[in-house]
């Protein structure tokens, strides 16, 4: 059985808001793990944001040009963190009006983003590519999404696309700190998780994972959990986020 690790990394500030950023390669069940965080009320929780960014700036793989890209997440991660979501408007094609867009990808799967005041009435003359899953909601309106995350306690954001971990260095530490303790910037930031373990104790894993990064594991994802874990059949879709953990972990 080969192993495929899901990374999540907290800021381990003292403070009470958390940055959580969940890290893996594709079709490694990452979607399901996002819902661990998608679920808890006080969180803001992003699904893919840097899928913006990866269709509209061009870089060819190796050398300079990974590193241009690798810095161009990085940059992007740190401004979402602050809630500073307008920096998303530069690459959503087509380019936003009036900070509003029907084109956020996978907007259904950050419930922050179908919340009220987020979720506007709906338009029916709008056609929106990525809508709520259980309710109409007009197109997103990006200046009131920054709003949600500035008052939501605590943000967590869900990619596949960053490779190079030592570019994310500056979104963890003060860069003014001495070397010795830069070269352990990692430490007690990075929690590695293997995907076979979560598809077989997912609630158990949630309850490291939220240990882990300092948070409550509220009631309210405890219950998605125990739902989505015991489905009768298999879930369809490459985001399908609903299974039967324990006897589907080879294929998820």
């Amino acid at each position: 059985l080969r192993t495929i690790p899901l990374q999540l990394a907290g800021d381990g500030d003292p403070g009470p808001r958390r940055h959580v950023l969940l890290m893996a390669t594709t079709r490694t069940g990452s979607s399901f793990v996002g819902e661990f965080f998608n679920q808890q009320g006080s969180i803001f929780y992003l699904f893919e944001p840097l899928w913006h960014i990866e269709r509209t700036v061009t870089f060819e793989p190796g050398g300079a040009n990974a590193v241009g890209s690798a810095l161009v997440y990085r940059d992007v991660l740190k401004q979402l963190f602050l809630c500073d979501l307008y920096i998303l408007e530069s690459f959503i094609l087509p380019a936003p009006e009036g900070h509003v867009t029907p084109f956020m990808f996978r907007r259904g799967s950050s419930r922050s983003l179908c919340e009220e005041p987020v979720c506007t009435p709906s338009t029916k003359k709008v056609f929106e590519k990525y809508h709520c899953k259980n309710r109409r909601c007009g197109p997103l309106n990006v200046t009131l999404a920054a709003e949600a995350c500035r008052r939501k306690q605590h943000v967590a954001l869900k990619t596949v696309r960053i490779r190079q971990l030592e570019f994310l260095q500056p979104l963890v530490e003060d860069p003014r700190l001495g070397g010795r303790r830069r070269r352990g910037w990692l430490r007690g930031r990075y929690m590695l998780v293997r995907y076979e373990d979560v598809a077989r104790a997912p609630l158990q894993k949630a309850e490291e994972m939220y240990r882990f990064a300092g948070l409550p594991l509220t009631p309210q994802v405890e219950e998605w959990i125990g739902k989505n874990t015991q489905a009768a059949r298999d879930g369809s879709g490459v985001y399908s986020t609903r299974k039967n953990s324990s006897e589907q972990f080879e294929k998820w």
